[in-house]
C-alpha cells in the first residue's frame, strides 16, 4: 500500500470532518452537536492512525488536496443550506453520503493492498467508519 492511498483516504476524512463541522455551526440541535463532534473525534483519531502508518517519504511532497467529490458536496451544502427548510436532515443526508464514500474508498484501498501491506491499520480504522456510519444513519431514524 501506498502513501499516497494512506493520503486520500487521510484526505478524504479531514474533507468530511470539514463538512461536519459546518453542520455543528449551522444547526440548532445542541444534542445533535454533541453526537456530531464526537463522530469527529473519531474519524480524527482514525486519520491520526493512517498517517502513523506512513513510510517516510524523502522526495515525495505530502498532497494536500482533499477529494474533489468532497469539496463539491461542501460547496453544495453551503449553496443548499440557505433554502433547506430543514438544515439538520439536509446536513445528515449529506454526512451519510460522505461516509458511504469514504468507506467505498477504504474498502478499494483494501481489496487492492498486498499481504502485509498495513492492512491491519486499514481494518481497524474501517471498523471506526462503520461506527461512524451507524451513529449518522441512526441519528437520521430519530430525526
Amino acid at each position: 500500500m501506498k502513501n499516497q492511498d494512506l493520503d486520500f483516504i487521510i484526505n478524504l476524512i479531514e474533507s468530511g470532518n470539514n463538512i461536519y463541522a459546518k453542520a455543528i455551526d449551522n444547526i440548532d440541535n445542541q444534542g445533535l452537536a454533541r453526537e456530531l463532534n464526537e463522530i469527529i473525534r473519531i474519524k480524527e483519531y482514525a486519520a491520526l492512525q493512517l498517517r502513523a502508518h506512513r513510510e517516510p517519504d524523502s522526495d515525495v511532497e505530502e498532497e494536500d488536496t482533499p477529494s474533489y467529490a468532497i469539496k463539491a458536496r461542501e460547496w453544495y451544502t453551503d449553496t443548499v443550506k440557505d433554502v433547506s427548510f430543514d438544515k439538520e436532515k439536509m446536513y445528515l443526508k449529506q454526512l451519510q453520503m460522505i461516509e458511504e464514500k469514504t468507506l467505498n474508498e477504504v474498502s478499494d484501498v483494501l481489496r487492492n493492498a498486498q499481504p502485509g501491506d498495513r492492512q491491519e491499520v486499514l481494518f481497524t480504522v474501517q471498523e471506526e467508519l462503520i461506527s461512524c456510519q451507524k451513529k449518522i444513519a441512526n441519528i437520521a431514524i430519530i430525526d
